[in-house]
């Protein structure tokens, strides 16, 4: 759902969501298998595409969609 409401692909949604948690960008690629240079890289793309300016705009971003999105399930009967 992140993914398609930002606009994101499956990894970099994957990739913010971990960034959030507060995961390093080692520990996101060692998961994903990818080298510390293409997670930086998935990490620009996303800035770019949200107009952000970095990882702290990112984190809030992330943040404030969750927080959106518990507030709007709250009582359904589900997880986020």
């Amino acid at each position: 759902m992140v993914a398609a409401t930002l606009g994101l692909t499956p990894v970099e949604s994957q990739t913010a969501a971990w960034l959030a948690e507060g995961r390093t960008v080692r520990e996101i690629a060692g998961a994903l298998g990818y080298t510390e240079r293409s997670v930086r890289w998935y990490l620009h793309q996303i800035y770019h595409k949200q107009g952000l300016a970095g990882q702290v705009d990112l984190v809030r971003l992330v943040g404030l969609f969750h927080h959106l999105i518990s507030a709007g399930t709250a009582g359904l009967g589900y997880a986020v």
